[in-house]
Order: C-alpha cells, then structure tokens, then sequence
C-alpha cells in the first residue's frame, strides 16, 4: 500500500465523505458499503462506493441498517453485536459525545438539599446543598457532632 493509498484509506474511514478506493465524494443520501481493511497497526474499517464495492471481492450476504450518527444507508459485510451503525470514526465519535452530554445533564438534575430539603438545580454534579449557607450549616453540624462522638468515645474508654 502506498503512502498515498494509506492517506485517502485514514481519510475516508475518519471523515466517511469519500470513496476508500478511488476518492470520490459521496452525495448526502448515498449509500456506503464498510470494509474491513487490515493495516500495519489496526483494523481499519472505511467506507466504499457502489462502484468500488463491485470491483472489489464478493459477499455473500449485505446487512443494510442507517447510521446513527447521520442517517446515511450503511451496508456492512459482518454482523456484530456492536452499540451503533456507523459511516465513520466523525459520526461514531458525535454519538459518543452526544451521550457523554445527557450522562452529565443527568446527573445534574433537581436534587434537594440536605440542609434545608429545599429542591434546586446544582451547578456540580457532586453538589449537595442549595447555597454556601446551607454547606456550611452542614459543615458545623457535621464537626459538633463528630467532636460530641469524640468525647463521648474518649469518657467511655477512662
């Protein structure tokens, strides 16, 4: 393989805007045919136009499904029980982004405050109170009762 064969393999199976084989842009709506290409240092699956995909090796049996980063019909030659349907690295990197994006919100949702039960939207994930007051009203009820721990410990232990 080329250096040149290398470079437009990376780009199409990065990017999925054109043809692994010949470099050819695709239309919005055309289909991709992915194939399994064995590089020096990983498995590389690129997209194939309809032309190439004839010129290339036979397949017994095509798994049509769409997207799911774009929409775009994507034929693969394998089936796997993989998470989503991919054209390209861009479109398997947006969904990942997209769900690391409601996780976050998720976990930002209404809590209520320990302090003082009143519900509130926090700033942080790993936030617990609605305001500094309430945090630190927390803070000196949490430090008197764990010195009151503390002595009544130490009185039992003389």
């Amino acid at each position: 393989m080329t250096p040149d064969e290398r470079d437009l393999l990376y780009r199409a199976a990065y990017f999925g805007d054109a043809c692994a084989k010949c470099g050819r842009a695709f239309g919005p709506d055309e289909p991709v045919y992915r194939w399994q290409y064995a590089s020096v240092l990983n498995i590389v699956h690129a997209p194939v136009c309809a032309a190439c995909n004839g010129d290339t090796q036979e397949v017994e049996e095509w798994h049509e499904s769409p997207c799911d980063g774009c929409g775009r019909p994507v034929f693969n030659n394998h089936i796997r029980s993989r998470r989503w349907t991919v054209c390209s690295q861009r479109c398997r990197i947006r969904i990942e982004t997209h769900q690391r994006r409601e996780k976050r919100q998720a976990s930002r949702a209404q809590k209520i405050c320990v302090n003082c039960g009143t519900a509130f939207s926090p700033k942080r994930s790993d936030a617990h109170t609605c305001r500094p007051a309430c945090r630190q009203a927390l803070y000196r009820r949490r430090s008197v009762t764990d010195s009151n721990l503390w002595q009544v410990a130490t009185r039992q232990e003389a």
